[in-house]
């Protein structure tokens, strides 16, 4: 058994974690080639912001050996550790320390600082970094993707109406640069003439284009330009 069978061990842990809405880390504490420790991330479950898988591995460990230190194991991550996991990592004299993914945010491997390469600390650990780096990232990606595909599927659709001529050329200049803005924050825009609905003509004759938030009786943005920082500010709001 080498390293990549223990980081799929890891990687199993991971999707628990994944399947019940917490970021998808798991961790493993290894003895002599024996699985002695297993945990996943559940701050959320467990209300407790120090429930990273590796904590949650450790305490594992540390009961069954029936040892808060454990000097001869090793410890499997699906992600860099963070300075939290790594200071309890050295605490608990681990020997090694293997992780899959890199962590931009947070990795206290060299990511955002190196606490491994502290020589002041009284313990060292030997760290190995990358291994099975390719899915144990997929599988925070595919994640984080769901989770954003989710929130953009649960937010209320924003909606605007542009009211102009047909024919002016304003109207079409504004559409043209909303496009993009809107696109972005997933916003949609119905442009109406005013020539074709006496209502609307006896109301914006004299200020069209208008670009209203809502509905035709809605927040009024802007009038005759764009004036996108207003624009962007107001979606910047709602969202």
């Amino acid at each position: 058994m080498d390293d990549t069978f223990f980081m799929r061990e890891a990687l199993y842990q991971a999707e628990a974690a994944g399947c019940l809405g917490e970021v998808p880390v798991g961790a493993i504490v290894v003895r002599k080639g024996e699985i002695v420790g297993r945990g996943f991330n559940a701050p959320i479950g467990e209300q407790d912001p120090t429930a990273h898988a590796e904590i949650a591995a450790l305490r594992d460990a540390a009961r069954n050996l029936g040892n808060y230190r454990l000097p001869d194991c090793e410890l499997f991550v699906t992600l860099e550790p963070c300075a939290m996991c790594a200071g309890a990592i050295l605490h608990a004299r681990i020997a090694r320390v293997v992780y899959g993914a890199r962590d931009p945010k947070t990795g206290a491997h060299g990511s955002i600082l190196d606490l491994f390469a502290e020589s002041r600390l009284n313990h060292h650990t030997v760290v190995t970094g990358g291994v099975l780096a390719e899915p144990c990232g997929r599988l925070l990606r595919d994640f984080f993707a769901e989770r954003r595909q989710q929130r953009l599927r649960e937010r209320p659709q924003i909606k605007f109406i542009l009211i102009g001529r047909g024919y002016c050329h304003l109207c079409d200049d504004m559409t043209e640069a909303l496009t993009p803005l809107l696109l972005e924050y997933g916003a949609t825009l119905e442009v109406l003439d005013v020539d074709a609905d006496n209502v609307l003509l006896e109301k914006y004759d004299e200020r069209v284009p208008v670009l209203l938030l809502g509905d035709r009786e809605g927040v009024e943005i802007c009038h005759y330009f764009l004036d996108e920082p207003k624009v962007r500010a107001v979606l910047a709001q709602i969202r």
